[in-house]
C-alpha cells in the first residue's frame, strides 16, 4: 500500500516547509521519528550521520536515483533517498527482503501494516540507511509483467551513460 505523507519529504529536506520552526514537525507516518532524526540532525550525533543527513539536504525535488541491489551494497547512495524496483521474496512484519533488478537481495525496513505478498513486483521509495538496509517510504505496484531485465539494462547502461545524464538528473 502506498503512503500519500511522503510526498513532502523532499520540501522537508530543503527546508522550505517548516509551518513554525520552534514547533516539531509531524508527518502522517509510522516513520516520523526516523525521519526528523534525519531532518534535525539529531541521530547520534556522528560523522556518518551527519554526512546521510547532508545526502539528503542536497536531493532535488523529487529526484531519486534508480539503483539495483549491487548500486545499494556500494555504499554511494548512503543516506539518500532511493527508487528500487524488485519483487517481495519475504516480509516479517519489520523486514521485508526484496529481489532487485540485477537479481540481488535488498532489504528494508517496513512498518507492520506492511502487507505485500510474496511475488508482488513494486517500485520501493525510501533512505538508505547504515548496514544499506532501506527505510521504506512508498511503493508503487509494477504489475505483473513487469519485464526487470530491461529495467535492469536501462539502470546500468543507459542510465549510466553520460550520452543520457540529462534524462536522468535533477532538472535545471
Amino acid at each position: 500500500q502506498g503512503r500519500t505523507a511522503p510526498t513532502i519529504i523532499p520540501h522537508l529536506f530543503k527546508g522550505t516547509y517548516r509551518p513554525n520552526p520552534s514547533t516539531p514537525l509531524v508527518l502522517q507516518s509510522i516513520h516520523s521519528s526516523f525521519l526528523l532524526e534525519l531532518i534535525e540532525g539529531h541521530n547520534n550525533n556522528n560523522n556518518n550521520n551527519n554526512n546521510n543527513t547532508k545526502k539528503m539536504a542536497q536531493q532535488e525535488d523529487g529526484y531519486y536515483p534508480r539503483i539495483n541491489s549491487t548500486m545499494l551494497m556500494s555504499g554511494q547512495h548512503s543516506g539518500m533517498i532511493v527508487s528500487i524496483v524488485g519483487t517481495i521474496e519475504a516480509c516479517d512484519g519489520q523486514f521485508a527482503t526484496v529481489k532487485c533488478a540485477d537479481g540481488g537481495q535488498a532489504r528494508f525496513q517496513v512498518d507492520p501494516s506492511f502487507a505485500q505478498p510474496p511475488g508482488t513486483t513494486l517500485e520501493l521509495v525510501g533512505a538508505v540507511m547504515e548496514g544499506n538496509v532501506v527505510q521504506l517510504f512508498i511503493t508503487r505496484d509494477m504489475g505483473s509483467d513487469f519485464d526487470m531485465d530491461v529495467y535492469n539494462k536501462m539502470i546500468t547502461e543507459v542510465q549510466a551513460n553520460p550520452k543520457f545524464a540529462e534524462y536522468f538528473s535533477p532538472g535545471q
